[in-house]
């Protein structure tokens, strides 16, 4: 059982606030101008101009759990996408944690989010589940999550997306709350969202 509460916490795991790295720049963001495409062998998605990404594959930590994630060739794992002024990203993420409930529909997932982000600390509050969402033509459900950093009291729009058995995707919207133009941004983005579904 602790296996499991391992794998969950790095299948459900995201940050909350841009990271430190990311250098603030006064230059406006493009609202309309999605012309810079990410891709890699499990989506692909269109971004604004001057957006970085950095990948992380997904790897437990735990030998058990390694083993039988490598024995049913489930790979996963998350970019993170960066607005160049660090005042939102969109978070991608292939989940390995499918297999554990292979019928699981979107709001189920969205479900265990919640439970998840219980015991967070900084999670100050979270929305009803919206169900019925359709992204890149798969079933869809959404949540939000509201964090406080100390600073800016942050919003983060969860999408759970399963397109057919065993797969599991997830869509963070990430931004300082209020920040309307940065939440239609990342619509906009998960609207150009292609899954590449074994």
């Amino acid at each position: 059982m602790k296996g499991v509460v391992v794998l969950l916490a790095i299948c459900f795991c995201c940050a909350c606030t841009p990271k430190s790295k990311h250098v603030k720049n006064e230059e406006p963001l493009p609202l309309d101008s999605l012309v810079q495409k990410y891709e890699n062998e499990f989506f692909s998605i269109m971004c604004p101009q001057g957006w970085t990404a950095e990948w992380e594959d997904y790897l437990p930590d735990n030998e058990n759990m390694a083993r039988i994630i490598d024995s049913l060739n489930i790979k996963g794992g998350a970019v993170e996408l960066w607005a160049p002024d660090g005042r939102m990203s969109v978070r991608l993420v292939k989940s390995i944690a499918a297999w554990l409930n292979p019928y699981g529909s979107p709001k189920q997932w969205c479900e265990l989010s919640m439970l998840n982000k219980q015991a967070d600390d900084d999670c100050i509050g979270m929305s009803e589940i919206t169900d019925s969402i359709i992204i890149d033509n798969c079933p869809a459900s959404e949540v939000t999550f509201v964090y406080y950093n100390g600073a800016d009291t942050l919003v983060q729009s969860q999408y759970a997306i399963v397109p057919k058995y065993q797969e599991l995707y997830y869509a963070n919207i990430k931004y300082i709350k209020g920040d309307e133009e940065a939440h239609y941004i990342g619509w906009k983005m998960l609207h150009t969202l292609q899954l590449k579904v074994r």
